[in-house]
């Protein structure tokens, strides 16, 4: 037996209540991935700041000593030695889902609009 359009539109209805329910999710963990990565960016940027001073304050206290040099190479911070590579990581993987997600939902709303109007044009 043939589902009625009725039918069809239920399901096709639930399916769209659905993906709004997924892309609402999806998008807050875009937000907080996004948040988080900003938040790193900020505190490494200060600490690279810090550190820039922090040379230029050694620099004009010091005589040119070698063991300053030393702690120079000791003291940088490499993007590597972050957690910034794994925050990039979230945010594209829950970009990538959230683009995903609104594209099934704005495909199961055009068809479910389409379904509609097709019923509507039936009935009359």
């Amino acid at each position: 037996m043939q589902p009625t359009m009725d039918e069809k539109i239920a399901k096709l209805q639930f399916a769209t209540d659905e993906a709004e329910a997924d892309l609402k999710v999806c998008k807050e963990a875009l937000e907080i991935s996004e948040r988080l990565l900003y938040e790193a960016k900020e505190k490494y940027r200060s600490q690279a700041q810090h550190q820039q001073q922090q040379k230029k304050d050694d620099n004009g206290s010091s005589s040119g000593s070698s063991s300053s040099s030393s702690s120079d190479t000791n003291n940088n911070l490499e993007v590597n030695d972050t957690e910034l590579p794994e925050l990039l990581e979230t945010r594209i993987r829950a970009k990538n889902v959230y683009e995903t997600v609104e594209a099934r939902y704005n495909t199961n709303k055009r068809y479910l609009y389409v379904m509609i109007q097709k019923q509507k044009t039936n009935n009359v």
